[in-house]
């Protein structure tokens, strides 16, 4: 399965310590001082979080080495030279091939990181510097809001220029709204912090990831997207809550309504692909993984391995890396799982559309671009195939949600109105300004969603959570509670207790 080659678009951000912190670091690796470059690759090393999807390592793109090392883009520039530099100067590193044939950026594979710098790392997470008390890391300069608010704008701009490079007038639309939202509704959240620190110390694995993306996120609070190439999503260009596990973007988004598209790929490729069988299936309001839990005697616990199986099918990924992943639940599943009628269904379709691709030379997607299959070899026209069967869901995703972006636009100015605040392909995090509005505004976002779901016949339907119902008795509750405090005032002050 291809992956959208995104790390060419990403920005780096300045990561704020105490003094003493740097000065340990100094004190420690005295080579450091050789090159300014050298504390922005320790910097990314200890405080990075672009990580691959799918070997879970730090990135270590080409576009990302020239950015640490300040040189300017050009076409003789080499990352290898500076890693080798820092390898040789600072301390050992390891990387691994850069695979442009299947869009894979380099990684770190491993890092002789002295313990004094895991002992910075444990000291800083956590501790949030205020203006002119803590230093950046890579450069021992003052922290200061003016430095703070510069990087911001910068991030902001980059994105903005970005802009033009999306290739339908949708996405640059949604690209517009989103990065020109005011920072104080990013800000606001900052207060959950503590509570979000909480949930990411608790994590089973990536714990240390997650808290230093917090770290970043405490200074640098508001995510700019930019578009990709082979695709019509839309991703942060810089290290933001769009990185953060479920749980932990929960807990420092508290206030939020999240919305997600039910069973969005699967309902997607059931159209699509014109599998009878599964549209039936989701019409009727089910969702494929208690089918595939039941079916499969599994638990719960078991969906995340489910998705990680489910989705590769879509995207044209292979049997055999299908059931590598499903082994992780049992030796039996894998058989087991492709004897299921609707998987069976979902695959046999899936052939045929991967036949039509090559037999038509290529696919056009939903907004009336065309996607060639572009290769020399057999194997890079295969992995061009499955690209456009990728970017042909990709796109109806987008196209599923857009009704949505007219709705924000109207309301952005309203004080009764709300605000779209994070993107996530197929689901976004909404603000709300009045707490009385959210589930008349809320049954506003799924009509939309659901009237343009109806018009491209894919069955599925937006999902709000809290549920519409709990978020009712919060609203409910809260302007009780605001109501109360109104005629204890308008009483001179007498104790007036409606809730009881």
């Amino acid at each position: 399965m291809e992956k959208t080659y995104r790390w060419d678009r990403v920005s780096l951000t300045h990561t704020a310590v105490c003094l003493e912190a740097r000065q340990f670091a100094k004190h420690a690796l005295p080579s450091l001082d050789k090159s300014p470059a050298y504390w922005r690759m320790l910097e990314y090393i200890l405080w990075g979080t672009w990580i691959d999807d799918e070997t879970e390592k730090l990135v270590l793109s080409r576009d990302l080495i020239r950015k640490i090392e300040g040189e300017k883009d050009t076409a003789f520039y080499s990352a290898e030279k500076f890693l080798e530099s820092f390898s040789r100067d600072v301390f050992s590193i390891k990387w691994s091939d850069s695979a442009s044939s299947i869009n894979r950026a380099r990684t770190l594979i491993s890092a002789d990181t002295p313990s004094a710098m895991e002992t910075i790392v444990e000291w800083e997470q956590g501790r949030k510097h205020k203006h002119k008390e803590g230093v950046f890391f890579s450069t021992g300069q003052p922290f200061t809001q003016r430095v703070q608010n510069k990087q911001r704008l910068d991030q902001q701009q980059e994105a903005l220029k970005e802009m033009a490079k999306a290739r339908v007038p949708e996405a640059r639309r949604l690209l517009n709204y989103l990065n020109n939202l005011p920072p104080r509704t990013f800000y606001n959240i900052l207060k959950n912090m503590p509570e979000a620190q909480n949930k990411a110390r608790k994590l089973d694995k990536d714990s240390s990831r997650q808290l230093n993306l917090l770290k970043t996120i405490s200074d640098y609070y508001q995510p700019f997207y930019a578009p990709v190439s082979k695709s019509d999503r839309l991703y942060a260009i810089n290290p933001s809550i769009l990185s953060l596990q479920r749980d932990v973007r929960i807990a420092l988004t508290k206030g939020w309504v999240e919305f997600d598209l039910q069973n969005a790929q699967l309902a997607i490729v059931a159209t699509m692909w014109d599998i009878p069988e599964l549209k039936d299936y989701l019409s009727r309001g089910n969702s494929i993984w208690p089918y595939l839990i039941k079916n499969l005697n599994l638990s719960s616990k078991d969906k995340p391995i489910l998705k990680d199986a489910i989705y590769p099918i879509v995207f044209g990924s292979s049997k055999k890396n299908v059931e590598l992943k499903l082994s992780q639940l049992g030796g039996h599943i894998p058989t087991k799982f492709f004897e299921l009628p609707l998987i069976q269904e979902l695959w046999k379709k899936r052939r045929k559309e991967i036949q039509k691709i090559y037999a038509c030379g290529g696919g056009d997607t939903v907004f009336g671009v065309w996607l060639p299959i572009i290769g020399r070899d057999k194997k890079e026209r295969y992995r061009s195939v499955c690209s456009i069967l990728s970017q042909q869901c990709q796109a109806i995703e987008l196209k599923l949600l857009f009704p949505v972006i007219g709705l924000a636009e109207k309301y952005q100015d309203n004080n009764h109105g709300y605000l779209i605040t994070v993107w996530q392909h197929d689901g976004f995090s909404v603000y709300f300004k009045d707490k009385k509005m959210i589930k008349k505004l809320s049954q506003e976002l799924i009509n939309a969603v659901g009237k343009q779901a109806k018009k491209l016949g894919t069955h599925t339907k937006l999902e709000a959570s809290p549920a519409l119902t709990d978020l009712a008795g919060q609203a409910s509750y809260s302007w009780l509670k605001k109501r109360a405090e109104e005629k204890r005032r308008e009483k001179g002050g007498l104790s007036i207790d409606i809730l009881g």
